[in-house]
């Protein structure tokens, strides 16, 4: 009884000195797994603290994006309002222009018909009846032929060929066979001032 308790606390102390003698060969690996852990901890809380950073770096980017977003909303909010205003002022301008155009032109074809009525043949003698029937206002003026052309109007003859819109006139004298309110026929022959 006495050798089972001796090899009992042989036993006893010999697994303490194992432990002991473990621990000590252990220690220095748990010294590195906690250098290691420690350090891996730092890294983790630098790159949460860099993740923030991103994250606040990138909201601001976003503030900024958004708020330079409303600016570009309201300039084009701004220069759509400018260009409707800017389209209804040429809408009133071309009304304007129309209008101003529309009893001038009137006007101008009224006057060319007139005189064109008054060189015809008959109605020159019942306008002047002191000019003889056989003298025309073509006789006293020296003329050339001219065909008419794509685009061709009375005024656009006389200020190509006479130098002068306001001479259509003249033109239209010369050739009582062409009405000056109907378009002019291409390949047309009418006669006009030499110059």
């Amino acid at each position: 009884m006495r050798q089972l308790a001796i090899i009992i606390i042989l036993l006893v102390v010999g697994a303490a000195v194992g432990f002991g003698i473990g621990w000590l060969a252990a220690k220095p690996k748990i010294n590195d797994a906690r250098s290691q852990a420690e350090e891996l901890r730092v890294q983790l809380q630098t790159l949460e603290n860099q993740s923030q950073e991103k994250l606040r770096a990138s909201a601001d980017e976003i503030a900024r994006l958004r708020a330079e977003l409303m600016r570009t909303r309201n300039d084009l909010t701004k220069a759509n309002t400018d260009l409707a205003k800017v389209r209804s002022e040429l809408a009133q301008a071309k009304t304007v222009l129309e209008q101003t155009i529309a009893p001038s032109s009137a006007s101008a074809a009224q006057t060319p018909s007139k005189s064109t009525e008054s060189t015809r043949p008959g109605a020159a003698d019942a306008a002047s009846p002191a000019v003889p029937s056989s003298v025309s206002s073509q006789g006293s003026v020296a003329t050339r032929e001219y065909v008419i052309k794509e685009g061709d109007s009375f005024w656009k003859i006389a200020a190509s060929q006479l130098g002068s819109g306001a001479r259509y006139k003249e033109i239209i004298e010369l050739n009582p066979h062409i009405s000056p309110d109907k378009p002019l026929v291409i390949g047309t022959k009418i006669r006009i001032p030499a110059k």
